[in-house]
């Protein structure tokens, strides 16, 4: 992110990890929305449900820890 805004001359975000942990926030809703569809039978790939929600589970984790930390 420093590097990004040092190529564009932009000042960075003053409150990053804000930003970070929203966008895990958005990230999360959709995949909620896709494990629904895979446990209602309405998804393109049914079988990666359990998978899928593993993944929520730890990337909610990771957000709460960064929340945390702030």
């Amino acid at each position: 992110m420093a590097d990004y805004c040092a190529r564009r001359g932009l000042a960075p975000p003053e409150n990053w990890t804000f930003y970070l942990v929203f966008s895990y926030f958005r990230l999360l809703a959709i995949l909620q929305g896709v494990l629904k569809r895979g446990i209602d039978g309405n998804a393109s790939n049914p079988k990666d449900t359990d998978r899928l929600r593993d993944i929520i589970a730890l990337m909610a984790r990771d957000a709460r820890r960064l929340a945390e930390e702030t």
